[in-house]
């Protein structure tokens, strides 16, 4: 499984001060590359017309900077036919044959 694809990988972070208790910030962890697989999606119309959300695989390999990754980080990569850039929301990950050396994440594609 080639990994082709070069990601970047954020999640939030809480910093806490005298003004604002909830700040919460955006820390990007880690650029990756990694194979991302197509498994299915869904479409809906609004207002604008339709929208399609395609749930992707995504497999990378494991990294001490990534080993607590979780629901709540995502991705991003630039599509290089449009320079647009496509977010990934992760919604599970799994630590493929707990040997820590790949990690498979279950993400919807949102933009792109």
């Amino acid at each position: 499984m080639k990994k082709t694809h070069r990601l970047t990988l954020h999640r939030k972070t809480k910093q806490a001060d005298d003004f604002n208790p909830d700040d919460e910030t955006t820390t990007q962890v880690a650029e990756v590359y990694a194979s991302i697989e197509t498994k299915g999606g869904n479409e809906s119309d609004t207002a604008g017309g339709q929208t399609s959300k395609p749930t992707v695989t995504i497999t990378t390999r494991w990294g001490v900077s990534i080993a607590d990754i979780d629901p709540s980080w995502w991705g991003t990569r630039t599509n290089p036919a449009t320079g647009a850039a496509i977010r990934y929301n992760f919604t599970a990950t799994r630590n493929v044959d707990e040997r820590n050396r790949m990690i498979e994440i279950e993400a919807i594609q949102t933009d792109g």
